[in-house]
């Protein structure tokens, strides 16, 4: 038998029940009956908003930002709605995140956003994150950046986008 650990993930399979919880209430806000209208922390907001985002669910992410959640929030390891759709490669919910005011220069476990990205070899969320105004120059305390992690994975056109948006060595 499967167990699984509350808000645990299995990709492909189903939805966590908290994100089918959430589309009730998103669903009970939406009513027209606006007299006994459902609340939710901010802080739940933002969980939802991390779950959805990394799940590339646009409709709850969409209705979570309508309805105020923080798109800047931060979990204990520094990852964001952004960073948990970007490292999924849910591009159309990283446009979504960062048209309603995601910061793109987060940094999760001490790395910036770009420096991950980078290691994944996506180079169209790179540009997505670059245009969006991502550090390009960003560096750990140990001196690395996301140009370093070019060359040395030897990822030429990401090294080239880095250097043509002003990386330097």
């Amino acid at each position: 038998m499967l167990k699984l650990k509350p808000n645990q993930r299995v990709p492909g399979i189903v939805k966590p029940l908290s994100i089918i919880l959430l589309a009730g209430w998103l669903g009970a806000c939406a009513s027209t009956d606006h007299s006994e209208s459902p609340s939710m922390t901010p802080a739940d907001q933002a969980q939802y908003l991390m779950q959805a985002a990394g799940q590339g669910d646009k409709n709850i992410v969409q209705q979570l930002i309508s309805n105020g959640a923080d798109v800047n929030f931060l979990d204990a390891s520094g990852n964001s709605p952004l960073s948990e759709a970007a490292l999924q490669g849910k591009l159309t919910i990283v446009k979504m995140l960062i048209k309603a005011g995601s910061d793109v220069n987060i940094t999760p476990k001490g790395e910036s956003l770009l420096m991950h990205i980078v290691r994944n070899n996506d180079l169209l969320t790179a540009q997505v994150l670059i245009a969006a105004g991502a550090d390009v120059n960003f560096h750990t305390a140990e001196g690395v950046s996301a140009l370093s992690i070019a060359k040395e994975k030897g990822y030429g056109e990401l090294e080239m986008l880095l250097i043509q948006s002003g990386a330097q060595s």
